[in-house]
C-alpha cells in the first residue's frame, strides 16, 4: 500500500506564509507519515518523516527545516513503563545508519504519492542524512 493525502480543510497551517501537507500510511500493519511544510513558492520549507516498521519495535523520525541539517532519532512512547507518557523524540548527535536506511526505504516505497518537486527535495535531504550517518 502507499500513502494517502489528508484533505487540506482538516489541516492547520503554522503561519500565513506556509501550507501544510500530510501523507499518511494506508497499510494497517505499518505506521508512518510525512508532514510537509511548503512556502509561498511551493518549495518544501521543512518536513517530518516517521516510520514504525511492523512489528513496531522502533519508531524512527527525521526532522528537517530549511537551513538546518536533518535530525534523526527515535520516538520513545514509554512502552514498558508503568506510567503513561506522551511520545518524545530523542535525536542523536549524528544519525544512525539503520534509522536513516529504514526511513529512506520507507520513503522510496511511498514517494510516488508526492509531487515531483516535493519528492526531489525530500530525497535530497535523505541523501544528506545518509552522508552524516554513523554505525
Amino acid at each position: 500500500m502507499s500513502w494517502y493525502t489528508i484533505a487540506q480543510q482538516h489541516l492547520q497551517n503554522p503561519d500565513a506564509r506556509t501550507s501544510t501537507r500530510v501523507y499518511r500510511e494506508a497499510d494497517p500493519q505499518e505506521s508512518g507519515e510525512l508532514v510537509l511544510w511548503r512556502d509561498l513558492d511551493g518549495l518544501v520549507a521543512g518536513f517530518e518523516l516517521s516510520h514504525a516498521p511492523f512489528p513496531r519495535r522502533h519508531e524512527y523520525l527525521l526532522r528537517w527545516r530549511r537551513g538546518e541539517q536533518p535530525k534523526v532519532g527515535e520516538v520513545d512512547t514509554g512502552r514498558g513503563s508503568k506510567f503513561a507518557m506522551s511520545p518524545t523524540a530523542r535525536f542523536a548527535r549524528q544519525p544512525g545508519r539503520h534509522a536513516v536506511s529504514d526511513l529512506t526505504g520507507y520513503f522510496e516505497q511511498n514517494a510516488t504519492a508526492l509531487e515531483p518537486t516535493e519528492r526531489d527535495q525530500v530525497a535530497g535531504v535523505l541523501r544528506e542524512a545518509a552522508s552524516l550517518a554513523v554505525d
